[in-house]
């Protein structure tokens, strides 16, 4: 599942430009053409990426810090009962 994961990470930028920029040039012609080649470029490629991971890495703070937070009113709520 790591393998997976790590994977994913590479690739989800190619695999998102793959997936919806097809139905963009579908939809708006010339300039979906255009952003399609915009979105073929490498180094778009790993600014996005880079984007991606540090929102992807924020989410994850927020999420740990609610589990925390979760577990920590569990503990203090059954500490008194």
């Amino acid at each position: 599942m790591n393998e997976k994961f790590d994977y994913l990470q590479d690739n989800y930028s190619s695999m998102m430009i793959r997936s919806f920029l097809p139905l963009i040039g579908q939809k708006i012609g010339v300039a979906g053409s255009l952003l399609q080649l915009a979105f073929q470029n490498h180094r778009l490629q790993d600014a996005m990426s880079k984007l991606a991971q540090q929102i992807f890495n924020k989410v994850s703070d927020g999420v740990e810090f609610l589990s925390d937070k979760l577990d920590r009113n569990k503990k203090e709520n059954g500490s008194e009962e």
